[in-house]
């Protein structure tokens, strides 16, 4: 409003500025213009009587001459005879001239005995104000005075006139400002306490000088104005409970308005869809950040049945369940909107699929030895097997399976054990590395012997804080693999040395190797590259499986190499 009142001040007061300027010119402009040909026509007259007193003197130019001080030097005195013949010009050689007798001022003065008139003159190449008066002697005295002349003095006043505006305009726009404020004064303060009405500095609001038609107005105003205040302290603290539950969902959230575009989005639901959480994507297609048709196909529906819908959506590996819900009025034909709520269930379905694979995979680890068990118990029960050597033998293999039986249930309990994490952390003891590496190999040299492996090994003085038989398991564990899956006459490398506040545990073997495709899984209960191989040596998939959860319990870390052929390097590092 402040500008649109000074803007029409300055208006009005540069629009009759200008006005009174452009008027001023005009009348000075005619003031001259009259006085120029007031003083032409007194010349005339003047010239008029003293020609006439010198009667038969043709000698204009001498005559002309003797006046010449009282003649202006601009004026152009030309005499013409009555048959319109030039006998004398000021400014031009007579003979030279063509007949004037149709000159319109001399038409008027041969009439009327005066005549004026203002046309270009074709002698002098400009505009000219001429006037002519009739002599007793029949002849005509004409003057002339050149328009730019009378320019060229007019222009003298352009530039006070030009100062004189700006001058006016400079006090209108000062005058403006002043008045301005003035009007726009009290209306700001108005503003200023109904946007603090709880300052006490600021007073009454009509403690302010307004005009008086503008009480009832600001009453009104300050109402509305606390009402509003209210209304949205209570939308703010609602706004920001909202936006920071949203913010800390592990849930993602979306918002949409009935033309598919974000209303709200959270980080969660940014990172689910891969797409910038830090850039506002308010006001965007949905379809532009996503291209999950199936998505964008139960968005369409939920609008146009208002009506609820969920599915779970997998990518590589990782699952999302969404929950596409309507926004507005129920029982309406269409959704307002529609609120979408995405969870991360790649945990529990993982989760639940290692539950099925590992029951499974335990049933069917069980059921071979008892398969065989019980094939060798029905042989001997029903006299199948008489002779006392068979005997024996069938003996000795159901002994076998029920030793791998037991074996195989022993560390299923000792995995569930350290999953569930019911290791006691009093056991928690300073086990001295050296020691417990020479108490494993010692263990492991018959199956070491066996196969003609030749073993090195060395550590350095490490004792770290652990579990003593858990990592005794681990390297029971990991040296055994070496041994199974080793060559005849193939080698096995220890080390144990400090790296990084680590103690870093090294095996490496000249076994068969793994495929780098069959690696990420080598970790998985009951997981075997080579399945007939793994059953020949006695292995029964879960050594690697408590080597993880060993390295996990204790907070290390654990690395493979290897290639199909050339051997494995398993790499531990345990904290000191």
């Amino acid at each position: 409003m402040k500008k649109r009142i000074f803007l029409i001040f300055v208006l009005l007061t540069i629009s009759f500025s200008v006005i009174c300027a452009l008027a001023l010119t005009r009348v000075y402009y005619d003031f001259y213009s009259d006085n120029i040909k007031s003083e032409l026509r007194a010349e005339a007259s003047l010239i008029k009587d003293y020609l006439q007193n010198s009667p038969g003197n043709t000698d204009y130019k001498t005559l002309i001459t003797k006046i010449g001080s009282e003649i202006s030097t601009y004026t152009r005195i030309t005499i013409i005879d009555a048959k319109g013949a030039v006998l004398f010009d000021t400014d031009a050689t007579a003979e030279t001239l063509e007949n004037h007798l149709n000159r319109p001022e001399v038409l008027s003065a041969q009439e009327t005995g005066s005549g004026e008139a203002v046309r270009y003159s074709a002698t002098l190449g400009k505009d000219a104000y001429y006037y002519a008066l009739k002599m007793d002697n029949g002849a005509f005295l004409r003057l002339s005075r050149q328009l730019e002349s009378i320019r060229t003095v007019f222009s003298g006043i352009i530039p006070y006139v030009v100062i004189i505006l700006l001058l006016l305009i400079i006090a209108s726009l000062i005058a403006a400002s002043f008045l301005t404020k003035s009007i726009v004064k009290p209306v700001n303060k108005i503003a200023e306490r109904l946007d603090n009405p709880s300052d006490e500095q600021n007073g009454n609001l009509y403690d302010i000088p307004i005009y008086d038609e503008m009480i009832p107005f600001i009453r009104k105003i300050r109402m509305q104005n606390e009402r509003i205040n209210q209304q949205i302290l209570t939308l703010k603290a609602e706004r920001d409970t909202i936006s920071d539950i949203s913010a800390n969902m592990r849930e993602g959230l979306i918002l949409l308005d009935q033309n598919k575009h974000i209303v709200s989005i959270n980080n969660s639901a940014s990172l689910m869809l891969h797409i910038n959480p830090n850039h506002n994507h308010t006001g965007e297609s949905i379809s532009k950040l996503t291209r999950n048709i199936e998505l964008l196909t139960f968005i369409d529906q939920t609008l146009a049945k208002n009506e609820e819908f969920s599915f779970t959506y997998e990518n590589q590996g990782h699952y999302l369940r969404y929950y596409i819900s309507p926004v507005g009025i129920a029982r309406a034909e269409r959704a307002e909107g529609v609120m979408i709520l995405i969870l991360d269930v790649s945990q529990e379905i993982k989760a639940e699929k290692v539950r099925q694979d590992f029951a499974a995979n335990v049933s069917h680890e069980l059921k071979t030895p008892l398969t065989s068990i019980n094939g060798y118990a029905e042989m001997i029960s029903g006299g199948m097997i008489k002779d006392e050597v068979d005997i024996k033998k069938s003996a000795a293999a159901i002994k076998k399976e029920a030793e791998r039986l037991l074996l195989l249930i022993n560390e299923i309990m000792r995995l569930s054990e350290i999953e569930s994490g019911l290791v006691d952390q009093d056991t928690m003891t300073q086990v001295y590395l050296p020691e417990l590496l020479s108490e494993t190999i010692h263990s492991l040299t018959p199956s070491i012997a066996a196969k003609k492996i030749r073993l090195e090994y060395a550590s350095e003085e490490i004792t770290i804080k652990a579990n003593r038989q858990m990592i005794f398991e681990l390297l029971y564990n990991l040296i055994d693999n070496a041994v199974k899956y080793n060559q005849e006459n193939g080698s096995i490398s220890v080390s144990i040395q400090k790296k990084e506040g680590f103690a870093q545990i090294t095996i490496s073997d000249t076994g068969i190797g793994i495929d780098p495709q069959y690696q990420e899984r080598i970790f998985e209960r009951f997981y075997r590259v080579d399945k007939s191989r793994s059953k020949q040596s006695g292995g029964t998939g879960l050594g690697l499986s408590i080597v993880k959860h060993v390295v996990e319990y204790h907070h290390g870390k654990i690395g493979l190499e290897s290639a199909k052929g050339q051997g494995t390097t398993v790499t531990v590092d345990l904290p000191e």
